[in-house]
C-alpha cells in the first residue's frame, strides 16, 4: 500500500485529504508544519508528499528544498499545494525541487491523477535503479571474469613457453657459472704468486747481491708456470661476459614479469615498441629455430592502450606466424 505524507496546518484539509486517500486505499500520515514534515519524511518513509506552501515556521518552499537536499529524502516526489497560480510561485517551487503543483481549492480528481502518475514514475525509477545496480554489478563481475580469463590465458601460454624461457635463462647462467669457475682458478693462482713474491722480497732483502738474480729468476719462472699474465688478461673478459649474462637474465625476468602483469587499471599510456620487444624476448626460443625476425620499429609516441592485452596479442601473432 502506497504511503503519503500530508503536510498542511489546516485540520480540515488534513481530514479531507486523509479520507480521500483512504478511499483510494492509500496509507497516510499528517504533519502540520515544515519541521515535522522533514522529520516524518525520514521516519515514515512516504512514497509521496502533499506539501502546502503556507506553513508556520519554515514555509513549503524551504521545507521542499531541505527534503531535496537530503540524499535520504531526495527521491520522494513532492506535490505542492498552493493558492498562487502566478508564474513566480511555480518557478520558486520548481527551484526548490517540487515535482508537481495542485491549486487550491483542490480538484480531487486532478490531485489523484497526478498522485497516481508520480507514484508510477517513482516505482519505475526504483525499478530502473535496481536494474542499473544489477547491470553495474554484472559489468564489474564481467570485467573481473575477463581479467581472470586473460590471466589464465597468459599463464597457459607461459606454461607452453616455460621450457624455452628456462633454456634462454640457462644459457647465460651456464657461462656465468663457467666464468666464475675460471675466475676462482685465476684468483687462486694470483694468491699463490703473491705469496711467492712476498717470500722473494724477504729473501732479496736479506741475501747477497749474487743470490738476488737467482731469486728473481725463480719468481719469473713461477710467474710463467702459473700463467699470471694470461690470468690477468682473462679476468677482465670473464667479468664482462658474466655481467652481460647477468644482464640478459635480468632482462628476461623483467620481460616475464611485465608479460605476466595483471593490469586492472584499464587503459593507460604505454610504449608499444617496448611491449613488443618484451614479448619477442619471451617467445624467442620458439622463434629463433623457425624464423628470421627483422625489427623495424617506428618512432611512435606513447599510446593509450591496455599494454598487457597488447602483449598477449603480439605473442599469439608471433607464435602463430
Amino acid at each position: 500500500m502506497p504511503k503519503i505524507l500530508i503536510v498542511d496546518d489546516e485540520p480540515e484539509i488534513l481530514d479531507l485529504l486523509g479520507k480521500i486517500l483512504q478511499n483510494y486505499h492509500y496509507d497516510y500520515e499528517p504533519a502540520i508544519n515544515g519541521v515535522e514534515a522533514i522529520a516524518k519524511a525520514k521516519t515514515y518513509s512516504p512514497d509521496l508528499i502533499f506539501l502546502d506552501v503556507v506553513l508556520p515556521g519554515i514555509n513549503g518552499y524551504e521545507a521542499c528544498k531541505k527534503l531535496k537536499d537530503d540524499p535520504e529524502t531526495a527521491p520522494i516526489p513532492v506535490i505542492m499545494l498552493t493558492g498562487n497560480s502566478d508564474r513566480d510561485s511555480k518557478l520558486e517551487g520548481l527551484s526548490a525541487g517540487a515535482n508537481d503543483f495542485v491549486l487550491k481549492p483542490i480538484d480531487i480528481i486532478d490531485l489523484m491523477l497526478r498522485t497516481k502518475n508520480l507514484l508510477r514514475l517513482k516505482e519505475f525509477e526504483e525499478i530502473l535503479g535496481r536494474k542499473k545496480n544489477e547491470l553495474e554489478k554484472a559489468h564489474v563481475d564481467l570485467q573481473m571474469t575477463q581479467s581472470r580469463m586473460l590471466q589464465q590465458e597468459k599463464m597457459a601460454a607461459l606454461g607452453l613457453l616455460a621450457a624455452g624461457v628456462a633454456h634462454e635463462i640457462n644459457n647465460p647462467m651456464a657461462f656465468i657459472m663457467s666464468n666464475l669457475g675460471s675466475l676462482q682458478k685465476h684468483v687462486n693462482r694470483l694468491r699463490k704468486f703473491m705469496k711467492i713474491q712476498s717470500a722473494a722480497l724477504e729473501a732479496i732483502s736479506s741475501s747477497a747481491r749474487g743470490k738476488r738474480k737467482d731469486i728473481l729468476r725463480r719468481v719469473r719462472d713461477d710467474k710463467g708456470f702459473l700463467k699470471i699474465e694470461n690470468a690477468v688478461k682473462d679476468i677482465g673478459n670473464l667479468i664482462k661476459e658474466s655481467l652481460d649474462g647477468a644482464g640478459r637474465v635480468k632482462g628476461i625476468v623483467k620481460d616475464l614479469k611485465n608479460f605476466c602483469r595483471v593490469d586492472d587499471s584499464g587503459y593507460e599510456l604505454g610504449d608499444i615498441n617496448s611491449g613488443l620487444e618484451s614479448t619477442i624476448n619471451i617467445v624467442w626460443n620458439e622463434l629463433k629455430y623457425k624464423a628470421t625476425v627483422e625489427k623495424e620499429y617506428g618512432a611512435i609516441p606513447l599510446t593509450k592502450c591496455n599494454l598487457g592485452e597488447m602483449n598477449q596479442v603480439f605473442m599469439n601473432l608471433l607464435i602463430n606466424a
